[in-house]
């Protein structure tokens, strides 16, 4: 529960206020009550509450004028509006221009309590997503913040940016495919970051890590009871007005295609275990290492939902087909690895460049980010030493796989089971082999 965000009250009804204020404080709620619209202003300097709740009837300023001047200190401050039967149009009309919620009266504590929850959640979401983004404007533009640039010199490369330069302002869906560690997910950031939603949520989950019985839950959210303790608020939700990013998109479940499908048509999301629909606005970007068209050739995936979502496609092409991006990338990431772990950016020895050039990078920008780390943090100097020109094949074909395991390990942070999934090895072998040489996988975890 979002305890530390508090709740505002505006209401002129000193009774009802009381015990509405009460209920919510009992649920767990830092309640800050407000008699008119006029205080409530006032307490909105002062501070930044998780959602507001106001009463559509007050005199003097009313719950919609009110309303109006809530968002326009913060258009994503929750509102939730209180209203009697007789004003049902109106709070609708509160709804259309910007409000969270209403509730006709007479209605029970723990149902607003329910929805204050559900606010809060949002909230919350909007919140850290404001941190990041603050993070990476203050680290600067060249600290590999998601809506720098895509790094490179290639003509490959200053094509797709302008692709992106000219679909990120527009509100189409895209479908984006690459191997993995191409660069989807910066490519799908650069897309909101040059669209009119970049102000907004930019909410990304991947399907591939998310356990199927999950997907529905945490994409469309459920309206709580039947043994779930309160109601939760999905993924499509929260990106309201904003952008929703799919990574795996074929890893959806065909239920969860289906009812996704659905929504896209009807920009209208069905709560899962009630009646309630909520209106959402949201631009869709998936990503994909599969080729759809053979997913929904083997029946994987719905054609119509690839219809939808892949009208407007961008590949991004893998590392080897633009070796002109490689140098470039790399003291990219050796500037954005010194900076993190306080070093100096070492030399580039011959035997780096040697290397810069001849791999292939099967992993791409994940694996030269992971490779950079090492160099920077000096751990692939045994390995430089054993390319020298007198170095015997063993040495060589040693010095490789001891770059592998580092590569490895910075890119999963030293966490051995995943290392273990990437390389393919069984834990012991890999401990065998980090032994071998001179590997210490704690030193990874940073």
């Amino acid at each position: 529960m979002h305890q530390t965000l508090p709740v505002m009250l505006v209401d002129d009804d000193p009774d009802l206020r009381e015990s509405l204020a009460e209920g919510l404080a009992l649920a767990g709620h830092k309640v800050l009550s407000f008699p008119d619209a006029a205080s409530a202003l006032k307490g909105l300097e002062r501070t930044r509450p998780g959602a507001i709740i106001a009463d559509i009837r007050m005199p003097g300023m009313d719950g919609r004028q009110l309303l109006k001047r809530i968002l326009a200190v913060d258009n994503e401050i929750p509102v939730i509006m209180m209203t009697g039967h007789g004003d049902i149009a109106e709070a609708v009309e509160a709804m259309r221009q910007g409000a969270y919620d209403f509730l006709p009266k007479p209605f029970a504590v723990d149902r607003l309590a329910d929805c204050v929850e559900r606010a809060l959640e949002l909230r919350g979401l909007v919140l850290e997503n404001r941190r990041l983004r603050a993070a990476m404007d203050e680290a600067g533009p060249d600290s590999g913040r998601a809506g720098a640039r895509f790094i490179g010199t290639s003509q490959i490369v200053q094509r797709l940016s302008a692709i992106i330069n000219e679909i990120g302002a527009t509100d189409v869906d895209v479908l984006v495919c690459g191997e993995p560690g191409s660069g989807k997910d910066l490519v799908c950031q650069l897309l909101h970051a040059r669209s009119s939603r970049r102000d907004r949520p930019l909410i990304s989950i991947d399907c591939e890590a998310l356990p199927p019985d999950l997907q529905e839950t945490e994409l469309f959210g459920h309206a709580g009871g039947a043994g779930r303790i309160r109601k939760r608020i999905g993924r499509i939700a929260a990106a309201n007005r904003g952008t929703l990013v799919l990574h795996a998109v074929e890893r959806l479940t065909p239920t969860v295609q289906l009812r996704l499908l659905r929504v896209l048509e009807s920009q209208e999301l069905p709560l899962t275990g009630s009646n309630e629909v909520l209106p959402v606005d949201i631009r869709l970007l998936a990503t994909s290492a599969a080729i759809l068209g053979e997913e929904v050739a083997g029946g994987r995936f719905r054609a119509d939902l690839h219809f939808r979502i892949g009208a407007v496609q961008l590949e991004i092409p893998p590392l080897r087909t633009r070796r002109d991006d490689v140098a470039p990338l790399f003291a990219h990431f050796a500037g954005l690895a010194a900076r993190r772990f306080k070093r100096d950016i070492p030399a580039v020895s011959p035997a780096i460049r040697a290397h810069l050039a001849g791999h292939d990078w099967p992993g791409n920008a994940r694996e030269l980010q992971a490779y950079a780390e090492t160099v920077v943090l000096g751990l692939n100097s045994r390995a430089n030493a054993a390319r020298a020109d007198d170095a015997t094949l063993a040495d060589l074909v040693a010095a490789y796989e001891a770059d592998l395991l580092r590569a490895a390990l910075a890119a999963e942070a030293g966490n051995i089971q995943r290392c273990c999934e990437r390389l393919g090895l069984p834990r012991k072998t890999l401990y065998d082999k980090c032994a071998k040489h001179g590997i210490i996988p704690m030193a990874f975890r940073l």
